[in-house]
């Protein structure tokens, strides 16, 4: 990063490395809180152990989740069954039919999806086991009950409970395999494991399945096994990680294809890139020589003239015609627009510094996934990437406002402006207003996904006085350390017409380098090196597996970079 490396004028370097310093080890701090601490997690014998309903949905959508009592389960007594609002398409409200049981702290990302884990009562002890309990009976001759649950069966509906922050999957019903009717689960069958003082495995077995039509009141069980086991507490995570589908060797050998790729890109564009320069160089030096000494360097004087003078004659007429009319030809036409301001400047340099700002976040929780296990606690996860991302304000306003600063721009508070607001607004459709939308085409009107009303405010807060005030000192910093920089050759006042140079118009120019061909092109490219990982993510995610292999993606993230930098 440019900020933490290179010193700011005015003999302040040592300033800005120790700026940087704080906002890392701040940083750093956040994942060390969120990660998971094991004093918090003893049992002494005889201590209850809460259990916490969570969520439920359908197994071939993860998107589509509800509340865990939106289905009846195990209703309160004062609740009267047609008052229950079903999770039934275009039926109206999710119900909000919570048990006995407390509720538990929520954690960050439970604030943002509208998560809230209830406590199901359950007597459930460290190291007694529970013998088969009676937890409620549910009338399921009411049509609203029928109803919710007939539906739960017939879309595969799965249950999602919590304890001591270990997920807990099941799935609420099983189908007949002599008829097309569903059976619905019953009775919980739990086996908990044992270290010492720490809960290190758990599991529910759903039993004792009934059809609905068959019965008018439905009683629901539980039991409790505890077994001991060798596992350790920092270690009780793996069993949920699915070692096969990500360490495999197919996995390995598309990985090291697409970094051939990437390299082999690499290759042809530093050799392009020589063979271009070598080129024009060889043309422009053999005509000064020409013009310095006349006809008294032969090519039986020095071989090497000759050579070069071949060069400039392959190059063809127009270069020399260029050449005697004192005319810059090739890449050299173009020195004076690199370092001219562009066209909606502004808009640029808020994007240069919204994407140094993304790419700071996933370069952050990634090495801190690789120095810690964050990918054993979802929670521990998502607050990490927000506390990131909230932070790397510093990083979006001041590359922004370098940039815009090192430009010219004369727009500032404009600039200013729309820089803060840019990747909130973007997050904010691309992670709320989109799968909304989504979710409602689907007729899943009532399924979770919006933050909560203290989850929305926690993210506005985070906006207005985390990332804003952030976003504005990093500014202030560009503008006023960071200098105007000098550029290594004059500007144009006036943008060049490439399209217009007529008979000096490049003879290399074909259909394959207009822009129509270029810009998919440079997308294209990226993509093939990432390609592979990305299915590994998108499988993770709709096959229920927790992602782990961050070491391979921040391989791949350095990767893209370059080939990125390559192909633009």
């Amino acid at each position: 990063v440019e900020g933490c490396g290179s010193g700011w004028k005015g003999g302040s370097g040592k300033m800005n490395v120790r700026v940087c310093a704080h906002v890392f080890a701040l940083l750093w701090c956040g994942v060390i809180c969120a990660g998971s601490s094991a004093s918090s997690h003893k049992y002494g014998h005889g201590q209850r152990v809460p259990l916490y309903g969570v969520r439920v949905g359908p197994l071939e959508n993860p998107f589509e989740k509800y509340d865990y009592f939106s289905l009846p389960f195990c209703l309160p007594p004062d609740i009267a069954p047609s008052s229950l609002e079903e999770i039934i398409p275009n039926s109206g409200g999710r119900s909000n039919n919570a048990g006995d049981g407390e509720f538990a702290s929520p954690s960050l990302m439970d604030l943002m999806l509208g998560i809230t884990r209830r406590d199901l009562g359950l007597q459930v002890r460290f190291r007694i086991d529970a013998p088969r309990t009676e937890m409620c009976a549910v009338d399921v001759s009411v049509a609203p009950v029928r109803d919710a649950f007939e539906h739960a069966l017939r879309n595969r509906f799965w249950l999602e409970l919590s304890i001591d922050e270990l997920p807990i999957y099941a799935l609420i019903g099983q189908q007949q395999r002599s008829s097309d009717e569903w059976l619905l689960m019953t009775h919980m069958k739990m086996k908990a494991q044992y270290n010492g003082p720490y809960v290190v495995g758990f599991a529910v077995e759903m039993t004792d399945g009934v059809l609905l039509r068959d019965v008018s009141a439905v009683e629901f069980s539980y039991e409790v096994e505890w077994q001991p086991s060798s596992v350790d507490f920092t270690e009780r995570f793996e069993v949920y990680l699915d070692l096969p589908f990500f360490e495999n060797r197919l996995h390995l050998m598309a990985l090291a294809n697409a970094f051939a790729v990437g390299l082999l890109m690499v290759g042809v564009v530093a050799a392009l890139m020589l063979r271009a320069l070598r080129r024009d160089q060889d043309a422009y030096g053999a005509a000064l020589e020409e013009d310095e000494f006349g006809d008294s360097v032969s090519e039986s004087d020095d071989p090497r003239y000759g050579e070069k003078r071949s060069r400039a004659a392959a190059m063809g007429t127009v270069a020399a015609a260029a050449m005697d009319a004192g005319q810059l030809y090739g890449w050299r036409s173009l020195h004076g627009d690199v370092f001219r301001e562009p066209a909606f400047f502004g808009v640029l340099s808020s994007f240069i510094g919204t994407g140094m700002a993304l790419l700071f976040t996933v370069v952050f929780v990634l090495t801190g996934s690789l120095a810690g296990s964050l990918y054993a606690s979802p929670q521990a996860f998502t607050t990490c990437s927000t506390l990131a991302l909230t932070f790397s304000g510093v990083v979006s306003g001041y590359y922004s406002a370098g940039i815009y600063r090192r430009g010219g721009g004369s727009h500032w508070h404009r600039t200013l402006v729309f820089s803060t607001a840019l990747l909130p607004c973007v997050l904010l459709v691309l992670l709320l207003a989109v799968p909304k939308m989504w979710l409602r085409v689907l007729g899943c009107n009532n399924a979770l996904w919006t933050p909560s009303r203290g989850g929305a405010a926690l993210i506005a807060g985070a906006v207005v006085f985390v990332w804003t005030p952030l976003h504005l000192f990093g500014a202030m910093i560009a503008r006023h350390f960071r200098g105007t920089g000098a550029n290594p050759c004059a500007t144009n006042a006036l943008p060049r017409p490439i399209e217009q140079l007529g008979e000096y118009r490049s003879p290399t120019s074909r259909w394959w380098s207009s822009p129509a061909v270029l810009i998919p092109l440079g997308g294209v490219l990226p993509f093939g090196v990432v390609f592979v990982e990305v299915y590994y993510v998108v499988a993770s995610f709709w096959n229920y597996k927790f992602y782990f292999v961050f070491d391979l993606m921040l391989a791949v993230l350095l990767m893209l970079v370059v080939v990125t930098s390559c192909s633009s």
